[in-house]
């Protein structure tokens, strides 16, 4: 048997001097992190070929904050009436911060059997993970004031009253509220999660040079729930509570979320041939679920809200602050299990009509079938040993997620609503609310099972191990990754967000070596002592150099003369049209010495490709699609050179030198990346320097883009140590 127990409590502050009462010290406001871990488990060999191992595990992560001012008056301090003095309100000068708590435990349990039998060593066992989460906070129950903005006291345009600490002071001190509202939360998140696996793995050795790992997990993870089923979520069939007459509503119906999914198999392979003396051949594929976790926190409607302010057109104020409120804040009365319905839908007009909307009302619509993404894995390798020290592998590695969860608006209209009408389009344009699908609601946030994502690669890895002095590890990898993260809409055309990933790098290059140089006493040249040896022998040098090509990017647009699509169609706006193939200049680092100069950097002041792209029409999307252009390489290299003198058995000095970036290899930053057709001189072609004005970035470096470590490009760096140690 074993078991172990780690206990950790981590906090930290800084104090400020300035601040004689601790009530308002923000100072004091403290997370204070403690976490627990316990492992218990156990191993019995029931037999010489039957082995079981079971093990419990427990983890529990508490952050709290808390804060001085947590229920002690600060409001009746300050001398403000009617006003709860659970904390310092907010929109004074001074602010200090609520308390929260958030609580995280999982619990493991895992029980495995290892049997071996004649040419087969069989795994087999069951493991269950169960998460929970306490979330709380204080909301604000004191609530925050807004003050005149007294812009009379200082003229137009003016931020700052000198010697006043700014007009937010002023205005405090004026103590004109115009209003005056607070909110408490009604409800604590606490999700549940269970997560139960079962697995068997068999490595079978069928030959003396060939072995075969086959196996399978079957995974179930429960819905997402909470412990008291306290949750709000979008339903497209149910009838408003708010709107009377209207489809589509936040719901709480307690239970789960999404449906429960059974039957998910995850099978692996994996090969390892040895067909001759000086080669290895590997293979493997796997599927795994990737699982959802703790469900995302959904708790609208489930907090109450009070505001007071003046009928509009009332210019006056609404009360002192010295007067404080005329009474406290009246909070409406719950229903059902601790919510309250959405309050704030105003009216909308179209075509003659009339009737209620609701623009600043959100929800999450989860789609009942949503279920864990799953990931495969795919890799082939020969290893070859091509010389006695040296060794060739060639592989490739493969992957693909399927399913991931992505978060666009749902309540939007299509991408090709009146195309073409362009009266119709304006309408829309200054009117949009009216038109979406759910009029009593504003952004209604989708999530499901909707994106996509593959990975390939290539890679040449040589590696010689030490000998004769020598020793290098290099290997050249060529990839392409892509993935649809980002997607506005559901309905969207996939080509416009199926495209490079962020992190995308077509090739890269990684090598270093080491080399003992054979100069000096018992080396292969000038094999003697003396000061010869003292100044030429003895040398070790070792070289670095990495270098990858750079990321593509995703260009917007500026200053277009067309409107653009009205926001509440669906489509990914800010992007141009692609009318050509945007490359970054072969030449784009010969900028000249003044290279971060905008105006003064001569024919290579721009890098890249105005004349690829073009605004889009009057309420149409650009068609181009996501990570178009990529930007440039990055290189970073050094090296080291250093020799050791033995003085005595136990006495050594070291003389070193080190040169980063040696060879003035710069990494810029990226160019301007947004497309501006408005600010080029008129006649000029879009490919030449001169079409470009001086406020048209697109394509050029600027001032403080370039790399700020040496070792990735940045400015050379060289260091001479002498290390002495005895």
């Amino acid at each position: 048997m074993y078991g172990n127990w780690l206990y950790k409590s981590i906090y930290q502050r800084s104090p400020n001097p300035q601040i004689s009462n601790p009530i308002f010290d923000s100072s004091l406001v403290l997370e204070h992190d403690y976490d627990n871990t316990a492992t218990l488990g156990a191993t019995k060999i029931l037999s010489s070929s039957l082995v079981n191992e079971v093990k419990l595990g427990y983890n529990r992560f508490i952050a709290e904050i808390t804060g001085p001012d947590t229920n002690a008056d600060t409001a009746q301090l300050l001398g403000i009436p009617n006003v709860s003095g659970a904390l310092l309100p907010g929109g004074l000068p001074l602010s200090v911060g609520g308390p929260s708590k958030n609580v995280l435990e999982n619990f493991t349990f895992k029980d495995d059997f290892t049997w071996v039998k004649n040419k087969h060593s069989f795994k087999f066992g069951y493991d269950l993970l169960h998460e929970r989460q306490d979330q709380w906070s204080l909301g604000s129950p004191s609530g925050t004031f807004s003050f005149d903005g007294a812009a009379g006291l200082a003229g137009s345009g003016t931020t700052t009253i000198p010697n006043t600490g700014g007009i937010s002071l002023a205005s405090f001190e004026l103590g004109s509220v115009t209003s005056y509202s607070a909110s408490i939360p009604t409800a604590s998140w606490l999700p549940r999660d269970n997560i139960q696996s079962v697995y068997f793995q068999d490595d079978w050795k069928i030959l003396p040079n060939l072995t075969l790992n086959i196996g399978t997990r079957w995974v179930m993870e429960s819905p997402w729930h909470t412990k008291y089923g306290q949750f709000a979520v979008f339903s497209p069939t149910a009838s408003d509570n708010v709107v009377s007459g209207d489809m589509g509503a936040t719901v709480h119906p307690g239970g789960n979320m999404n449906n429960r999914e059974w039957q998910r198999p995850e099978p692996r392979a994996g090969l390892a041939w040895h067909p001759m003396n000086k080669l290895v051949v590997r293979t493997g594929f796997a599927l795994m679920h990737i699982d959802l976790g703790l469900a995302p926190s959904e708790l609208g409607e489930y907090s109450i809200s009070a505001a007071d302010n003046q009928p509009s057109g009332n210019p006056t104020p609404l009360f002192q602050l010295s007067h404080g409120p005329p009474a406290p804040l009246a909070f409406p009365a719950l229903q059902g299990n601790g919510y309250l319905p959405y309050v704030g839908c105003s009216t909308g007009t179209l075509n003659g009509v009339t009737f209620p909307t609701c623009g600043s009302r959100s929800s999450v619509y989860i789609n009942p079938q949503i279920h864990d993404p799953y990931s495969m894995t795919w890799t082939f390798a020969l290893q070859y040993q091509l010389f006695k020290n040296t060794l060739v592998e060639l592989s490739y590695d493969g992957s693909a997620s399927v399913g991931d969860i992505e978060t666009p608006n749902e309540n939007v209209l299509p991408m090709n609503f009146d195309a073409g009408n362009t009266a119709a389009l304006t309408a829309v344009n200054g009117n949009g609310q009216v038109y979406r699908p759910w009029v009593n609601f504003g952004t209604i946030t989708y999530m499901g099972n909707i994106s996509h994502s593959t990975y390939h690669s290539g890679t040449v890895h040589v590696q010689k191990r030490l000998a004769h002095g020598l020793l290098y590890d290099s290997f050249f990898t060529y990839s392409k990754s892509l993935d649809g993260s980002g997607v506005g809409v559901t309905d969207i055309a996939s080509d416009l967000y199926k495209g490079p990933s962020a992190w995308d790098r077509r090739f890269h290059y990684a090598g270093n070596f080491s080399y003992n140089i054979p100069i000096g006493k018992g080396q292969r040249f000038m094999n003697k002592g003396g000061v010869l040896d003292a100044i030429f022998g003895g040398y070790n040098l070792v070289w670095q150099y990495d270098t990858y090509s750079g990321n593509p990017v995703t260009p917007g647009y500026t200053n277009s003369p067309n409107n653009g699509p009205p926001s509440v169609i669906g489509g990914i706006g800010g992007r141009p049209n692609l009318i050509g193939n945007p490359a970054m200049a072969p030449d784009w680092q010969n900028l000249g010495n003044d290279r971060f100069n905008q105006v003064g950097l001569g024919v290579n002041s721009s890098v890249c490709c105005l004349s690829d792209f073009a605004y889009p029409a009057a309420f149409t999307f650009g068609n181009e699609g996501k990570g178009v252009l990529y930007v440039q390489r990055t290189i970073g290299a050094s090296f080291s050179l250093r020799k050791e003198f033995v003085l005595k058995e136990k006495m050594r000095l070291q003389i070193r030198l080190d040169y980063q970036n040696p060879f003035k290899w710069y990494t810029l930053g990226n160019p301007g990346t947004t497309v501006d057709l408005k600010n080029v001189v008129a006649g000029a072609p879009l490919t030449g320097v001169s079409a470009e004005s001086p406020g048209n970035a697109f394509g050029k470096f600027t001032a403080g883009n370039e790399a700020t470590s040496v070792a990735d490009g940045g400015v050379p760096m060289m260091n001479g140590t002498i290390k002495f140690t005895f």
